[in-house]
């Protein structure tokens, strides 16, 4: 079979943003969103994900208090911290830092699930440093009973269920895959598959050679930092320290 696999680096993808955070979004779904303000190059919805961006704070920046409705929110901090207020987990106050509880730190995933009550919440960079986030909108499927606020601590090496999965129910599934130099993975000895045969792939740090299992290794094609990945059953190999999100319908 011929390599059907599809790699888009965020280069090619406009700088936008809001409030005190820029962003470069990846994936818009064009059935949740306007399609004629959706450019050519983003990729539409994959499973129950319907918006991904890598994002960034600015010193002391925030998102400002907002609204989402009828969306589970998952966003991944690959270094620093942010803070939380909102309507899950830690109750908003004016001042943040008087607030136990509401740090996601670097390495952890914070998880706000909608629970059929919308969601409202600020996150905040307390730093003078730029701060990175990843961020993935996801329409639940089926909807939880009740909100949550969860953080999800990842492995340092290995594959991290941080939606879906073994946590809860949802036709929606997504990891976070931390590599060291030399490591090599495979979906199928990691017990990872697709309800419909495809993953979606972020790469937010690092790089390597990923192919598609039915490849030879001759077939395999380099990956880097910034790259979206959309492939068949896969195996990869890190040529250096990396991070990657993975999203899968379940």
């Amino acid at each position: 079979m011929m390599l059907v696999m599809k790699i888009i680096n965020e280069d090619v993808f406009d700088i936008s943003g809001f409030g005190g955070v820029r962003e470069r979004v990846l994936l818009l779904d064009r059935r949740t969103f306007p399609a004629s303000r959706i450019p050519d190059e983003c990729q539409d919805g994959f499973a129950g994900c319907v918006y991904l961006a890598n994002a960034w704070f600015l010193p002391r920046g925030e998102t400002g208090m907002h609204n989402h409705e009828g969306m589970d929110i998952v966003s991944v901090i690959p270094r620093g911290q942010i803070f939380h207020q909102g309507s899950h987990g830690v109750q908003y106050r004016q001042h943040v830092q008087e607030d136990n509880g509401n740090r996601v730190e670097a390495g952890q995933v914070q998880l706000q699930r909608d629970g059929g009550r919308g969601i409202r919440h600020n996150e905040l960079n307390p730093s003078d440093q730029v701060q990175p986030m990843m961020q993935v909108w996801i329409q639940p499927d089926p909807v939880n009973s009740e909100p949550e606020y969860r953080l999800i601590d990842t492995c340092e090496q290995g594959l991290t269920c941080v939606y879906g999965g073994e946590l809860f129910a949802a036709h929606t599934r997504v990891d976070i895959l931390r590599l060291n130099a030399g490591d090599v993975f495979r979906v199928d000895e990691a017990g990872l598959s697709s309800a419909d045969e495809t993953f979606l792939l972020f790469v937010w740090q690092g790089k390597g050679q990923i192919t598609e299992l039915d490849q030879t290794e001759e077939n395999r094609v380099d990956f880097r930092r910034g790259d979206l990945i959309e492939t068949r059953a896969f195996g990869l190999i890190a040529s250096e320290t990396c991070g990657l999100m993975i999203i899968c319908a379940a």
